[in-house]
This record gives structure tokens, sequence and C-alpha cells, in this order.
């Protein structure tokens, strides 16, 4: 994506403590992250992180995002991406179906699709 936007990952539904105890919005984290750099900002609806050239920092990580959707916006624009949620599917990456990233320059909106055996076909 174009230097200078923001990615935009939507979290699940937040839901107050006693009313369930079951775990949600696996995050996902590179060994390089940095959880307190400035381009992230940590909501209760969205995860967001800004992509920002004068930070050389690289930026990564990945969630398992049920929600089917992303985005970038940039210049009171948005890029929209839809995907596929597969239950019980296995996803790369300790089971991310979405992964983004950002360095000097540009940022990633990357969908994944789950882990699957593809029979080899014969050489054309």
């Amino acid at each position: 994506m174009a230097p200078g936007g923001r990615v935009i990952v939507p979290q699940e539904n937040y839901v107050a403590h006693g009313d369930t105890f079951d775990p949600a919005r696996p995050l996902v984290l590179w060994p390089y992250t940095n959880m307190s750099d400035p381009r992230f900002q940590w909501g209760k609806i969205y995860i967001q992180m800004r992509q920002d050239c004068s930070l050389s920092s690289k930026q990564h990580f990945g969630v398992l995002n049920k929600k089917g959707w992303c985005a970038y916006a940039l210049n009171n624009e948005i890029f929209l991406k839809r995907h596929s949620y597969i239950p019980d599917a296995e996803y790369p990456d300790y089971d991310s179906s979405a992964e983004f990233f950002t360095m000097p320059g540009f940022a990633e909106v990357e969908t994944l699709s789950p882990m699957t055996d593809i029979a080899p076909r014969g050489l054309r």
C-alpha cells in the first residue's frame, strides 16, 4: 500500500468479564514487533497501524480475522479487502488469516488461506 495511510483491522466483539471466559482475538507478533511503537493504536473495536516513513523500524502482526475484512485508509479513501474465514481450518503463522507489515515506503495488507494439501500435477 502507498505510504502515509493506516491499516484498520476489526477485532472480535468486546464481551465484558464474566460473560465468557473463552479466549478471543488471537494476535501474532514477530520478534521485531514493538507493541509500544507510536504507529499502533490498540482499540476496543479496531487495531490500527499507521505507515510512517519517518520511522525506520519494521512492524508486523497477524490475527485470526473472523470478521472477514480489513482496510487501508489514505487521503480520504478506503481500500477494503474482504476475505473468507473458514472455522476449524488451520491457518499459517500461528493461525493468522491476515497479516500486516510496515516499514519506510509502504505497508502490506495480506490475507492468507487455510493450510491445504494440493495434489501435484504433471509437468506441461
